[in-house]
């Protein structure tokens, strides 16, 4: 039985009106576009749905801030879940990304056998995107649930 989890704390989200704000608040003045939302302790900081910048649609935003609570909340029930199952199970709970956009982006990827590692899936750099590892982060999780069920 999949149980509830009540947080310790209130999480606070902070909201910047563009993308530019919200990158040098975070100390991450020169970060891709995709960059919209980080967690910091209790405080997700997010961009502006309203304002969401190139790459992002207000519904991606909001998808994204369940993403972030998602992983914030895993951090706060073990704080070593490694990132591979906090960016999976975000990302599947949020419903981020498509099947078609899944298969679209990771197709080459399989084809070449060039699959990340876990290890390689904890890399906290700019790369863990170029590996494509927010999707198959997502896809080992959806495999658990799916193989699993979710108390798995």
């Amino acid at each position: 039985m999949w149980n509830t989890q009540h947080p310790s704390q209130k999480v606070v989200i902070e909201i910047y009106p563009d993308l530019p704000t919200f990158h040098q608040a975070v100390g991450e003045a020169d970060a891709p576009n995709w960059f919209m939302g980080t967690y910091e302790g209790h405080i997700l900081n997010i961009v502006s749905p309203l304002n969401p910048g190139p790459e992002h649609t207000y519904q991606s935003i909001l998808k994204s801030t369940v993403h972030l609570f998602t992983m914030w909340l895993i951090n706060e029930i073990n704080p070593t879940a490694p990132k591979w199952i906090r960016q999976g199970i975000g990302g599947y709970e949020a419903k981020q990304m498509s099947q078609d956009f899944i298969n679209d982006s990771t197709e080459e990827t399989i084809r070449n056998l060039a699959i990340p590692s876990f290890d390689e899936l904890n890399n906290d750099t700019w790369d863990f995107e170029t590996m494509k590892g927010f999707q198959f982060s997502y896809m080992f999780v959806e495999f658990v649930f799916e193989q699993y069920g979710i108390d798995a």
